[in-house]
């Protein structure tokens, strides 16, 4: 898996996403979990379409592709959907399977309870 590098130093007023999080464990929260997904949905091709396949797309550009995707998607759980931070990240991966897959992935709504076991299986 390659490094995802974040060229700003952590803490700065325009840092991607630290307006969106309430302190640095957060962002860091955020980061991590970015990664996660990244990492299961190269593990999700390999378990589906052959370790072969996932090795030969598992490049810097898809990487970068996919990583972009998520923080996309996590800018618009947040900001337009206004999701809390934690059914943001847990909705990231069925994000980025919905459109990997060619699909448009359209977000529940963000009106009442929320269990993260709605959201498990699906991705």
């Amino acid at each position: 898996m390659a490094n995802i590098i974040v060229p700003k130093v952590f803490g700065q007023e325009k840092y991607p996403f630290l307006e969106l999080c309430v302190d640095k464990a957060q962002a860091y929260k955020v980061c991590c979990a970015i990664c996660a997904a990244l990492e299961k949905s190269f593990q999700f091709d390999a378990k589906h379409m052959g370790k072969g396949f996932a090795e030969k797309i598992e490049t810097q550009h898809e990487v970068r592709r996919r990583t972009n995707i998520l923080c996309k998607w996590f800018g618009i759980l947040r900001n337009e959907c206004s999701y809390s931070t934690s059914r943001a990240l847990d909705t990231l991966p069925l994000a980025l399977r919905t459109e990997l897959n060619g699909g448009d992935f359209e977000p529940p709504k963000a009106e009442g309870s929320y269990s993260q076991a709605a959201l498990q299986g699906e991705t």
